[in-house]
């Protein structure tokens, strides 16, 4: 009888030696569109995400039959680009707010509800994972199945279920970006009501943005595209190098005899092809 290739134990070591991703380690930062914004007013926006999502990536697919079941055909690629949803907290002086109010109405005149050439409104987002800090990897599985917090983050044996002195990879402290994409072609496309209420005394505002952009890429494939296309060079000739090349004399004073095929043309003569003697 065939057995199972994973064990609890597998899960635990690995859990244990990498830690998961957490959901609450993350960066936004939004790069101010062309229109005329002030560059405080993104980084403090970006600065202020509290909830994000990094996107979806599908590919649509198209039956095609031949014999027996349908294969199934990919036809196009879909990286969700109807909308991005993004919350941000309200500062007390609104700077958050007025930020996309004239990102929006950049896009869509007001007053003339002319819409604006897509250069002056588009921007690039990018959305950050982080990797998990000791102080947020602190925890281990015992070999009874529970999960015990080790709170001084010191490494520890999985099999013993006990911590060691060593202290567990000191350079995770620092917020090393893990992965990493960017929106193309993003701008915001909705904004949803901010409420006003009395008896919510000791809640904050805040307000949901959902971006429509393109599609999306990891920036590691794009700095790996752009390293692989080449420098073009143009090689200029001395301009006596330039004198000295003369285009060849045409022929003239030719004589033709002899039978030549049907639809041999001058030039085809002149070259001897279709037949003949020159």
């Amino acid at each position: 009888m065939s057995k199972a290739h994973f064990s609890l134990s597998n899960f635990q070591a690995k859990v244990s030696g990498s830690a998961l991703a957490r959901t609450n380690r993350f960066e936004v930062f939004i790069s101010p569109p062309k229109a005329a914004f002030r560059r405080d007013d993104s980084e403090l926006t970006s600065l202020f995400c509290e909830v994000s999502n990094l996107p979806p990536l599908n590919i649509n697919v198209k039956p095609f039959k031949m014999y027996g079941p349908n294969h199934q055909r990919p036809v196009s690629s879909d990286y969700g680009g109807d909308g991005l949803s993004m919350t941000f907290h309200l500062d007390s002086s609104m700077s958050i707010k007025r930020f996309f109010d004239d990102w929006m109405e950049s896009i869509v005149i007001r007053d003339s509800f002319n819409v604006s050439y897509q250069t002056n409104y588009v921007t690039t987002i990018l959305l950050k994972q982080l990797r998990p800090s000791t102080q947020a990897s602190n925890e281990y599985f015992t070999n009874d199945g529970g999960i015990t917090r080790i709170t001084n983050n010191r490494n520890f044996n999985v099999d013993e279920g006990i911590a060691n002195n060593t202290l567990a990879n000191p350079s995770e402290d620092k917020d090393e970006v893990i992965y990493e994409i960017e929106l193309l072609e993003a701008f915001p496309r909705s904004m949803n009501i901010v409420e006003f209420n009395n008896s919510a005394q000791n809640q904050t505002q805040r307000l949901t943005v959902v971006f429509a952009y393109r599609y999306w890429r990891r920036t590691d494939i794009a700095k790996s595209l752009e390293a692989k296309i080449p420098t073009s060079t143009v090689a200029v000739l001395p301009q006596n190098q330039v004198n000295a090349i003369t285009p060849p004399k045409p022929i003239k004073n030719v004589t033709f005899t002899g039978v030549f095929s049907p639809g041999t043309t001058n030039e085809d003569m002149a070259f001897g092809v279709g037949g003949g003697i020159i």
